[in-house]
């Protein structure tokens, strides 16, 4: 008598995507808590660099800003570490993404700062 548990083995968890994110600049997840700390994966940045941060799987790994011309929209990273191959395609999906909500093709200039 009683109730019986038993569980299904479940197949191993597909490895998560990759993800990045270009944070604007008065985002309350770099300015409105004052005891929230950005998981960064470099050094700390000198004072005003990451007011725009561009976080890669949860870690602050740069700042971006953006120029608009009439044609296109540059978006320039500066990093504080190197990417891997998976980190470049989400950062490089981000900077799509970025471009087809201002309706204007979007290009990439990353360049790392340690």
């Amino acid at each position: 008598e009683g109730t019986s548990w038993l569980s299904i083995p479940r197949a191993a968890p597909e490895e998560t995507a990759t993800r990045a994110f270009l944070i604007p600049m008065y985002d309350e997840l770099a300015v409105a808590y004052k005891d929230l700390r950005m998981i960064r994966s470099g050094p700390p940045p000198e004072k005003g660099r990451m007011s725009r941060p561009v976080v890669i799987d949860g870690k602050c790994v740069g700042s971006w800003r953006r120029t608009l011309a009439s044609r296109e929209t540059v978006v320039e990273v500066t990093l504080s570490t190197e990417l891997d191959d998976r980190q470049t395609e989400a950062l490089k999906a981000v900077i799509a993404r970025f471009g087809s909500f201002l309706g204007l093709p979007a290009a990439l200039e990353a360049h790392v700062v340690v």
